[in-house]
C-alpha cells in the first residue's frame, strides 16, 4: 500500500494531503483500487467499504497526528 502511494505518479502522497479533499480523495481512490486488487474476492461490497473506511481512517488520523509512518 505505502509503496503504491509513495510511487504514484502523478504523487499522491504530497504534504498534508490530509488537510485538502481532493488529495484526501486521490489518496481514499488509491486505498480502494489496491484493496480490490488485493481483498479476497468473498468480501461483499459492505465488508469492502468497512475495510476502506478504516484503512483511510487510520491514515488520516496518523497523518493530522504527525505521526511519521511514511518515510
Amino acid at each position: 500500500m505505502l509503496h503504491r502511494l509513495r510511487q504514484r505518479d502523478p504523487r499522491v502522497f504530497v504534504t498534508d494531503w490530509f488537510k485538502d479533499a481532493q488529495s484526501k480523495g486521490r489518496v481514499r481512490s488509491e486505498v480502494e483500487s489496491v484493496l480490490h486488487t488485493h481483498l479476497p474476492e468473498s468480501y461483499d461490497r459492505v465488508i469492502f467499504r468497512q475495510k476502506v473506511d478504516h484503512l483511510f481512517g487510520v491514515m488520516v488520523n496518523y497523518a493530522s497526528q504527525g505521526v511519521k509512518w511514511v518515510v
